[in-house]
């Protein structure tokens, strides 16, 4: 993740662990654009560490796109709001890009199962993998990414690749 561009989130472990610091909403955007890096098929996982079950998010978003809109498009909601199953502390959520359907296809997993497509038609800029968190009084927000540098939890799916 991009230490140059969050907003009061803490990051340690090389950017990879993101962590609630503030009360408030609060996120962090990757480095690179995950739909335009020469690569047809992306995967990467996110595991849950710790979370207030309403108030994460992991979603893709442009450039100028604020770091604390919870109203970011292509999300998939902790608690599960309009897309997915709710996550809980040790769920691993995958997140699948695929350049090649649908000019542009977003695909969240949740412990290893499909919850559909999200988004399509998502070629048209570029995207950033970005996680907004809100942190209340009695919850932090952790989230760890893993863009392929260490072992995955689940299998990658045939064609795709890691970051």
């Amino acid at each position: 993740m991009n230490p140059n561009d969050v907003s009061n989130v803490g990051l340690s472990n090389n950017n990879l662990i993101v962590t609630s610091i503030a009360s408030g909403w609060q996120g962090v955007r990757s480095n690179l654009p995950i739909n335009n890096i020469g690569k047809d098929k992306i995967y990467l996982e996110i595991e849950v560490e710790s979370c207030n079950n309403n108030n994460s998010m992991i979603c893709l978003i442009n450039k100028s796109q604020s770091l604390t809109d919870y109203n970011a498009p292509n999300r998939y909601w902790s608690d599960g709001t309009s897309y997915g199953k709710k996550w809980n502390i040790g769920d691993v959520i995958s997140v699948l890009y695929d350049n090649t359907l649908d000019n542009g296809t977003l695909v969240f997993w949740n412990n290893g199962e499909p919850q559909g497509v999200r988004s399509k038609n998502l070629n048209e800029q570029d995207l950033y993998l970005a996680f907004l968190v809100f942190k209340s009084s009695t919850a932090e927000q952790i989230l760890t990414v893993n863009f392929g540098k260490g072992n995955f939890k689940y299998k990658i799916p045939n064609g795709y690749d890691s970051l």
